[in-house]
Protein backbone atom coordinates (compact mmCIF):
# COMPACT_ATOMS: atom_id res chain seq x y z
CA UNK A 1 0.00 0.00 0.00
CA UNK A 2 1.18 3.61 -0.81
CA UNK A 3 0.17 6.64 1.11
CA UNK A 4 -0.30 9.88 -0.37
CA UNK A 5 1.37 12.64 0.37
CA UNK A 6 -1.59 14.39 2.09
CA UNK A 7 -2.04 11.72 4.37
CA UNK A 8 0.13 11.64 6.72
CA UNK A 9 2.33 15.40 7.65
CA UNK A 10 6.22 14.76 8.28
CA UNK A 11 7.43 15.16 11.86
CA UNK A 12 9.42 17.92 10.94
CA UNK A 13 6.69 20.44 9.99
CA UNK A 14 6.00 22.56 12.58
CA UNK A 15 1.87 22.86 13.68
CA UNK A 16 0.65 26.38 12.59
CA UNK A 17 -0.19 28.66 15.38
CA UNK A 18 -3.62 29.22 16.25
CA UNK A 19 -4.37 33.51 16.10
CA UNK A 20 -5.17 35.33 19.39
CA UNK A 21 -7.75 37.61 19.76
CA UNK A 22 -6.70 40.56 21.99
CA UNK A 23 -9.08 41.35 24.54
CA UNK A 24 -10.56 44.61 24.31
CA UNK A 25 -9.60 46.96 27.50
CA UNK A 26 -11.27 46.67 30.62
CA UNK A 27 -12.99 49.97 30.26
CA UNK A 28 -14.69 48.54 27.16
CA UNK A 29 -15.50 44.96 28.94
CA UNK A 30 -18.77 45.02 29.81
CA UNK A 31 -19.60 43.95 33.68
CA UNK A 32 -22.81 41.78 33.67
CA UNK A 33 -24.06 41.09 36.93
CA UNK A 34 -24.17 36.80 37.34
CA UNK A 35 -27.86 35.93 37.23
CA UNK A 36 -29.16 33.19 39.32
CA UNK A 37 -32.47 30.74 38.98
CA UNK A 38 -34.50 30.14 41.92
CA UNK A 39 -32.57 26.57 42.80
CA UNK A 40 -29.54 27.97 42.53
CA UNK A 41 -30.77 30.48 45.47
CA UNK A 42 -32.29 27.48 47.02
CA UNK A 43 -29.15 25.96 47.25
CA UNK A 44 -26.67 28.81 47.53
CA UNK A 45 -29.38 30.05 50.88
CA UNK A 46 -30.18 26.89 52.26
CA UNK A 47 -33.62 27.75 52.05
CA UNK A 48 -35.93 24.82 51.08
CA UNK A 49 -38.97 25.96 49.48
CA UNK A 50 -39.63 28.71 46.65
CA UNK A 51 -42.83 29.70 48.62
CA UNK A 52 -40.40 30.71 51.82
CA UNK A 53 -38.62 33.00 48.86
CA UNK A 54 -41.39 34.71 48.04
CA UNK A 55 -42.63 35.48 51.23
CA UNK A 56 -39.58 37.03 52.45
CA UNK A 57 -39.51 38.98 49.26
CA UNK A 58 -42.87 40.56 50.17
CA UNK A 59 -42.06 40.95 53.92
CA UNK A 60 -38.78 43.06 52.40
CA UNK A 61 -36.55 40.32 54.36
CA UNK A 62 -35.39 38.81 51.20
CA UNK A 63 -33.70 40.91 47.79
CA UNK A 64 -36.13 40.92 44.64
CA UNK A 65 -35.92 39.20 41.96
CA UNK A 66 -34.82 41.00 38.40
CA UNK A 67 -37.68 40.18 35.24
CA UNK A 68 -36.28 38.75 32.20
CA UNK A 69 -38.97 38.54 30.27
CA UNK A 70 -41.27 35.68 29.08
CA UNK A 71 -41.38 34.08 32.49
CA UNK A 72 -37.96 34.08 33.68
CA UNK A 73 -36.92 35.50 36.89
CA UNK A 74 -33.38 35.65 38.19
CA UNK A 75 -31.25 36.61 41.16
CA UNK A 76 -28.15 38.89 41.13
CA UNK A 77 -25.53 37.05 42.60
CA UNK A 78 -24.53 40.36 44.40
CA UNK A 79 -27.61 40.77 46.23
CA UNK A 80 -28.09 36.82 46.96
CA UNK A 81 -23.81 37.71 48.67
CA UNK A 82 -25.19 41.14 50.53
CA UNK A 83 -27.93 39.15 52.12
CA UNK A 84 -26.11 36.32 52.80
CA UNK A 85 -22.80 38.74 54.24
CA UNK A 86 -26.20 40.46 56.64
CA UNK A 87 -27.18 37.52 57.90
CA UNK A 88 -26.44 37.78 62.20
CA UNK A 89 -23.79 35.54 63.21
CA UNK A 90 -25.39 33.10 66.39
CA UNK A 91 -23.67 33.45 68.99
CA UNK A 92 -23.00 30.81 71.96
Amino acid sequence: MTRGSGALRKASQPAKPVPVTPLPPKDRVMNTPELLTCQEVLHLTGIRSRTTIWRRIQTGKFPSPVDLGAGRIRWRASDISEWISGLPLRRY
